[in-house]
């Protein structure tokens, strides 16, 4: 049995976005003969810490046999007292602060944990992206292998633009040191791996490997799936669960040119101008009013549910566009919550960030959950991960967001029903993550024994 120091400051039972896959890893590495020791934070840190809930259902996910060790940090309320203060820290910043506070008590309890447990590897999941550093500090001053699960672009995923092209550069270069340092650098889709190599071209490409998100329960889907009408009993509906991960304002930094940006904002740069409007229901609605237009029948009997994040310009895009009175916010939920929705909508919305002349690389981790409730996907994605499995998937309706007929006609086939959807089983059992932690399992056990074999190589020449 193979131990690994398992670095994943987000962690269950949080119900955040990045806890979904640790906790996965963890359950399933035991029996590929590996132990996972995690090093998180106290529950009531993480809440503090990533804004989130405690969820009774990730609780009763967690392994009983689970090697955990919780290590407090420093309080960061000091970094945000004042709008001033947190202006600064995040500027003048490359990274959060958190793995920074972390560090102090975590060198002061390494030592036990070492000597208790002798881990032959580290594991760490960025982001937060400071936990970068503290792995790296750790795999030095023991003289371990060390594997980065990059959940998340850092360098090449920004919501809105950096602060400068320093800040880009600064960004680059600390996540080169992390990456050159590392056995193996992990990448949730393809295009992020690429976008990795491409990024670092001193690095090897082979460095960079892909271990997709996926799903965490027997998947028990039809051979054939076909859509109900809507009725007069109870309208269609099309859920959305989660955030869009979309603000206008982070969009503006990306798309206004300098000459109109305010003062402090025109050294902004984005390496790549990912839009994230297509992440936004904005073409989905869109597309809703057209077809409310045309068919005023249907107006009361289709109707939009989010169960995530409930931002002001939600609703005001939704007044703007006139589906208004067709949507229902319904705010966050835990895991019960997601399950009982998905049951009783009709349709699943999935969208993607746009990246002009290239392909979004992100996969939205909603997207497997979305196939526990074996409902029809309705996706406006442009290319990129996001388009490409749901091609693959084999019951999704694509649409082309910046095709203004499709989306109407789209939603139309799917209220309509008798629509047939034939589930393509065989490509999405390689996303059960029982499968993607064998592929996690070989690779930490091959980087522990190359480093064990160099050891060896160095104390023969020595002696």
């Amino acid at each position: 049995m193979i131990n690994v120091l398992f670095i994943a400051i987000e962690f269950a039972p949080i119900n955040t976005t990045g806890a979904f896959r640790s906790l996965a890893f963890s359950k399933y590495l035991r029996q590929y003969d590996i132990n996972p020791v995690v090093v998180t934070l106290p529950e009531e840190q993480g809440v503090l810490a990533f804004g989130a809930k405690v969820d009774p259902h990730l609780q009763r996910e967690m392994p009983p046999n689970l090697d955990l060790v919780r290590v407090p940090c420093e309080d960061g309320t000091r970094y945000y007292r004042t709008r001033l203060r947190q202006f600064l820290t995040v500027y003048f910043s490359v990274e959060d602060s958190l793995g920074g506070r972390w560090r102090a008590q975590l060198d002061a309890r390494l030592p036990d944990i070492v000597d208790r447990y002798h881990p032959d590897a580290v594991y760490v999941s960025m982001p937060p992206f400071s936990a970068g550093r503290v792995a790296v500090d750790v795999a030095n001053r023991y003289g371990l292998p060390l594997v980065v699960d990059m959940r998340d672009g850092w360098s090449q995923w920004r919501i809105g633009a950096f602060g400068s092209w320093l800040h880009y550069w600064l960004t680059v270069r600390r996540e080169r040191r992390i990456f050159a340092r590392a056995e193996r650098v992990f990448a949730t889709t393809a295009q992020l791996a690429d976008r990795f190599a491409q990024t670092h071209p001193r690095l090897p490409a082979d460095k960079f490997h892909v271990i997709t998100n996926g799903f965490d329960f027997e998947l028990t889907l039809p051979e054939v799936l076909t859509t109900a009408p809507v009725s007069n009993d109870r309208p269609f509906v099309i859920g959305y669960v989660g955030s869009f991960y979309y603000t206008p304002e982070a969009r503006a930094s990306h798309f206004t040119p300098w000459w109109r940006k305010r003062l402090h904002r025109k050294l902004q740069y984005s390496p790549v101008k990912e839009d994230w409007l297509y992440r936004s229901p904005f073409f989905f609605f869109r597309a809703l009013r057209r077809l409310l237009d045309r068919r005023p029948d249907l107006r009361g009997r289709v109707q939009f549910r989010v169960l995530g994040s409930n931002p002001p310009w939600l609703d005001e895009m939704a007044q703007a566009l006139g589906v208004r009175e067709c949507c229902d916010f319904q705010g966050r939920g835990g895991v019960a919550d997601v399950l009982r929705f998905q049951s009783e909508v009709d349709a699943l919305l999935c969208t993607a960030a746009k990246v002009p002349g290239g392909e979004d690389w992100a996969l939205a981790s909603k997207t497997f959950d979305y196939l526990r409730a074996g409902k029809p996907l309705l996706g406006f994605t442009p290319r990129g991960a996001q388009r490409d499995f749901l091609e693959r998937s084999g019951f999704a309706v694509l649409v082309d967001p910046d095709d203004a007929d499709a989306g109407p006609d789209a939603i139309e086939r799917l209220v309509a029903g008798g629509h047939e959807f034939r589930p393509n089983h065989e490509f999405l059992q390689r996303y059960h993550r029982r499968v993607t932690t064998e592929q996690l399992a070989r690779e930490l056990t091959s980087a522990a024994k190359n480093a064990r074999r160099d050891s060896f190589k160095t104390f023969a020449i020595a002696h």
